[in-house]
């Protein structure tokens, strides 16, 4: 059985010899097709997928993750921080290792070896793979998280490049967004908490004051501010900008409050209506292109900001956006800090033409853990904490649950049920499989 197996193996390589004399993109699915069969005699040898997980910190548990791959993977993880130590016969590269922070150019240093490496490793310095049509090292990335460095998505981009020239197999690029539900939970926990005033509501309770509530009613002439605003979503206007695997779920949750929901998409060309879908829930939502987003502000009440960071969203919540907002209108913003505008949003907030923005993320992070105690997320000249309470509800990036059990126990599973597609079907575009998504390295998510 084997040697008609290699036969039929020997003759598919020979057959390459014509490939190259068809087109470029029939060339490439001939290479893959070829890649995949290989792969199943690998298989019927009982011959293993090999997968590094890559970290300068090293994995959490390893144990926990090789309990739920297939016997077929051999995982190996890579905690040196050197890239030269990554066997170069791997064949999916998991990076698990994030800069420590978005906004830390020494943390995203860290990976600018990567480019390195990617470039390093010739084919003609592989074992057994010299002039091999099947490409080299690795036949696939992933990020087992949501997004991608930038310093990384270039190393990807130029190897992306490499590969089409070469006409070698396409890299297949994945990342996970087994974080989606936490995240989204926060950013409607962040909504309610700034349009109900929970947090001065909270703070003035502990004092024993119950102004707030509006009752008992304040005697005649009292001028104070009784009871504390606050906006029902109920029949509102909410936009929800970017509809993602975070998105979806913040605007079926908004819907299920009785918001009137529209959402931004950049693949949707025309206003429409459809239907989302999160576990048994579902609502019906209008979907907007993303071009029209200042447009779509007027009149609107809660805006919840889910989109990637990219030169595109970047400052996209400016001074012109946040003046066609009405002025009781709450921004959540559960992307990036960048993505609104800083000294617009401190100059909307000081002079009241917002009501009130919630914010998971920000402009500056503690570069180690010693300045975690002590670093503003904002600018010395944008204090958000200089403002009166009842503006803002401040949260340091929890939104991911990084670290916390049940997120690693679901990054684990997403992994392994990812890398299991692969060596099951001996198909590497079959990492792309539940929370695992392919990764679109030209946006950088």
């Amino acid at each position: 059985m084997y040697r008609r197996v290699a036969l039929t193996a020997t003759v598919a390589c020979g057959a390459l010899l014509f490939i190259g004399h068809l087109k470029r993109k029939f060339r490439r699915n001939a290479c893959a097709a070829v890649r995949v069969f290989i792969h199943q005699l690998q298989k019927a040898r009982h011959e293993t997928l090999k997968v590094t997980w890559f970290a300068t910190r090293g994995l959490a548990d390893g144990d926990a993750l090789r309990a739920l791959l297939d016997p077929r993977v051999e995982l190996v993880v890579v905690a040196t921080g050197r890239l030269a130590d990554v066997d170069a016969a791997t064949e999916i590269l998991v990076s698990g290792d994030a800069p420590p922070y978005d906004a830390d150019p020494g943390g995203l240093a860290r990976l600018a070896r990567l480019e390195a490496f990617l470039r390093a490793a010739q084919e003609s310095e592989i074992p057994n793979f010299k002039g091999s049509y099947l490409g080299r090292f690795p036949l696939a990335f992933l990020q087992p998280y949501a997004g991608v460095p930038d310093v990384v998505a270039k190393a990807l981009r130029r190897e992306r490049r490499r590969r089409n020239v070469n006409d070698l197999t396409p890299l297949v690029c994945c990342n996970s967004h087994h974080n989606a539900p936490m995240t989204a939970e926060l950013a409607v926990a962040l909504a309610l908490a700034a349009a109900k005033r929970l947090c001065v509501a909270d703070e003035r309770l502990r004092r024993g004051d119950w102004r707030a509530r509006g009752l008992p009613a304040p005697p005649p002439g009292y001028g104070g501010e009784s009871p504390l605003p606050q906006l029902t979503l109920d029949g509102k206007k909410a936009l929800v900008a970017g509809l993602g695997a975070v998105g979806s779920r913040v605007a079926v949750a908004l819907a299920a409050l009785g918001a009137r929901v529209s959402a931004t998409s950049r693949s949707c060309s025309a206003s429409r209506e459809t239907t989302l879908a999160c576990g048994a829930a579902s609502a019906r939502v209008t979907l907007e292109p993303a071009a029209r987003f200042v447009e779509l502000l007027a009149g609107c009440r809660l805006l919840v900001l889910c989109v990637p960071l990219s030169p595109e969203t970047t400052g996209l919540v400016d001074a012109a956006a946040l003046a066609a907002l009405p002025s009781d209108a709450v921004v959540v913003n559960a992307a990036r800090g960048p993505v609104v505008d800083e000294a617009a949003l401190y100059a909307a907030l000081a002079s009241g033409s917002v009501a009130a923005y919630a914010s998971d993320v920000w402009y500056h992070y503690p570069a180690t853990w010693d300045d975690a105690a002590a670093t503003a997320p904002w600018s010395p000249a944008c204090d958000l904490a200089a403002l009166p309470a009842a503006a803002t509800v401040l949260s340091p990036h929890r939104g991911g649950a990084v670290g916390l059990p049940e997120t690693e126990r679901r990054r684990y599973a997403a992994v392994a049920d990812a890398i299991n597609a692969v060596a099951k079907s001996g198909d590497f575009a079959r990492l792309a499989t539940g929370p695992i998504g392919g990764l679109n390295i030209d946006a950088g998510y």
